[in-house]
């Protein structure tokens, strides 16, 4: 073979090789073009089913409330529990409500206040109560006492985040304001996206 077709010879290999290189990098792109299509849909199924699972818990816990600063006598019974809520109440004028359990959540004697759950029947009792949460304040005998939402540990969090990002916003002088998981500041609407703050209209 001349050298002529020998240089031909080399010439064809090369592009034969580089069309082979090309075809097989194609075919690898497509696979990690479909495997990330296939991330992407089971993550927006796993988000889904979070979110469902979080909803779940919510409605499950909305007519609790959890109340903190009473202390744990010696020998408290549930009955004997039930009792001292009900006198707490009646300080801030809720009298008849309709109670379906009482318990203390939290390992027993790693506090001597340990916080309490508190189920109610209705819903706009939960409502009555947690307004009249305010009037503890009015009451020296029962300082330290308070009443929170039964919120799942998430949306505690998230929550948190909320409040320090308009805490944040009200001190350089905005407008802010915190309806359930939304944070409006300056008529701007922001929510919790994977731990983070983020503008709703970027969702």
């Amino acid at each position: 073979m001349d050298l002529e077709g020998l240089a031909k010879l080399i010439t064809d290999s090369k592009l034969e090789l580089g069309s082979k290189i090309d075809s097989i990098a194609a075919g690898l792109q497509k696979k990690v073009q479909d495997l990330e299509s296939a991330v992407g849909g089971v993550k927006k199924e796993v988000a889904a089913l979070k979110k469902e699972n979080l909803d779940l818990m919510t409605e499950l816990r909305a007519r609790n409330i959890i109340i903190h600063g009473v202390l744990e006598s010696a020998g408290e019974s549930p009955a004997t529990l039930l009792k001292d809520i009900s006198n707490i109440l009646k300080e801030v004028n809720i009298i008849s409500v309709q109670f379906d359990f009482v318990h203390r959540i939290g390992k027993p004697g790693s506090s001597t206040q340990r916080p309490i759950k508190l189920g109610l029947l209705k819903l706009t009792d939960k409502y009555k109560i947690i307004a009249a949460g305010k009037l503890l304040f009015t009451k020296p005998a029962l300082s330290g006492i308070f009443f929170i939402d039964d919120l799942p540990k998430e949306i505690r969090q998230n929550r948190g985040l909320l409040r320090k990002e308009k805490s944040a916003a009200i001190v350089n002088g905005h407008s802010a304001t915190i309806r359930g998981n939304v944070l409006t500041v300056n008529n701007k609407d922001y929510t919790v996206q994977d731990g983070a703050v983020v503008a709703m209209d970027t969702l």
